[in-house]
């Protein structure tokens, strides 16, 4: 089902199965899917000012409104998510390194092995 929604590839036969006999009678996932869908889209193509309508909308369902009022508590961030192609991914690759290193290396040595392995992964991986 999160596979459905969140248009992971499926296999042909049990996504069938899953639009024929649940989405048929669940409204809410198909509702669900859709918003995502929509969101996703203008997220991926940097269109903030439909961001803005689907922020300022109201959902028949609670948790898709739960979702809205979450976008809402941080809405400049996520505006701003959408108007600029820049983020701090590369950054945050780099903590996720050291970090990793620094877990390997816990309590089996000093500052200056620490310092040489990440120097040495840094330049190799």
């Amino acid at each position: 089902m999160i596979k459905y929604i969140f248009g992971w590839q499926l296999k042909s036969s049990i996504s069938q199965i899953i639009e024929n006999y649940i989405i048929s009678d669940n409204l809410y996932i198909k509702a669900f899917k859709n918003y995502y869908r929509i969101f996703r889209n203008s997220l991926r193509d940097h269109d903030f000012a439909s961001l803005k309508k689907i922020i300022n909308l109201n959902s028949n369902y609670l948790p898709i409104n739960k979702f809205i009022e979450s976008l809402k508590k941080d809405y400049n961030s996520v505006i701003n998510t959408a108007k600029y192609k820049y983020n701090n991914s590369q950054v945050e690759g780099q903590v996720c390194k050291i970090k990793r290193i620094k877990h390997h290396m816990y309590g089996r040595a000093s500052i200056k092995i620490l310092k040489n392995k990440a120097v040495y992964q840094s330049h190799f991986f």
